[in-house]
């Protein structure tokens, strides 16, 4: 019954330490009196909580103690609830809250780290993005007959407690590879079209960059976009290999690698173009050769050098 389950949780809620709020319009479980316009914790009521506890994968603070989503595969559209080991916790999906979400910057200074791996060279898009809306709030004063007539002037604009920043850092988290803070507050912040090697260990690193004294829900997306390629090709020349790949958006050069065997640490570097393009010449014939190609992208000041593809 909605009822029970209302009201024992709204007790739990003082439990917690959470004081009854106003005004009493049947939009948070912590309001004076009962209403069953709504099932379980609403906003506000998640924003509490999650200022005093933390979100539920807490600690995931450092690096060391990212919570893992998966392994990313080449799918189109790919998102964090279809990743195959997964955190289905950027929605509360039952009962539905509307503007709100279980993960959360909860105060000045917090971070939380992702981790995820991947299978091959990918370009992804991520993105953050904040949740909530303006609300009214205020201290119960006690007057009138539900202890809140007299309270007034409190409004919160749950979009925008924080300045969200978004960045991708090394499997460590000592090294950054890219940045996303250029939005303001109650918007995304998204790194698009970017390239991520096969095999790699990923974090997620997000954070705030304006002192927030509450908690901003957020969720975030990994979406991918599909795989990259290297082909290469001697057509009718006995000396000419040409190459080609996936162009990268935003890559401000490539670096174009060739080795006589099939290993990456004996390959030499042989060409540095700007377009997914190149004619390795003068070469000796009736002879293998591999290749590697190396895109660079620089993303917030961070840059990042990413496998497009090799042998």
């Amino acid at each position: 019954y909605r009822f029970l389950r209302n009201v024992v949780m709204h007790e739990h809620g003082h439990g917690l330490g959470f004081a009854h709020v106003c005004p009493s319009n049947g939009t948070k479980l912590m309001e004076p009196f009962y209403s069953g316009s709504y099932d379980g914790a609403q906003q506000d009521d998640i924003r509490a909580v999650q200022r005093q506890y933390g979100d539920p994968y807490e600690p995931n603070n450092s690096a060391a103690t990212a919570v893992f989503l998966g392994t990313l595969g080449t799918s189109s559209g790919l998102g964090l609830g279809a990743m195959p080991t997964t955190v289905a916790g950027d929605t509360i999906v039952y009962p539905a809250v509307s503007n709100a979400g279980l993960l959360s910057i909860d105060a000045n200074a917090e971070v939380d780290y992702w981790s995820f791996d991947t299978t091959a060279n990918i370009l992804v898009t991520i993105a953050i993005t904040p949740l909530g809306s303006s609300y009214v709030d205020n201290n119960q004063d006690g007057s009138g007959s539900d202890g809140c007539s007299g309270a007034s002037g409190g409004t919160t604009n749950a979009l925008a407690i924080s300045n969200l920043v978004l960045a991708v850092v090394n499997s460590a988290g000592t090294g950054g590879l890219a940045l996303s803070d250029v939005s303001p507050e109650g918007t995304p912040e998204t790194l698009a079209s970017f390239l991520l090697s096969g095999d790699s260990n990923y974090k997620l690193k997000v954070s705030e960059s304006n002192a927030p004294t509450e908690s901003q829900l957020y969720k975030f997306s990994i979406t991918v976009l599909g795989a990259t390629t290297v082909t290469a090709s001697d057509a009718a020349s006995s000396n000419v290999i040409t190459l080609s790949w996936s162009n990268i958006p935003g890559a401000t050069q490539y670096q174009v690698y060739r080795g006589t065997t099939n290993d990456f640490a004996a390959a030499t570097q042989i060409a540095t173009p700007v377009t997914n393009s190149h004619n390795d010449s003068s070469l000796p014939a009736s002879t293998t050769f591999f290749y590697w190609v190396k895109a660079t992208q620089v993303n917030g000041g961070f840059t990042s050098n990413q496998f497009v593809g090799g042998p």
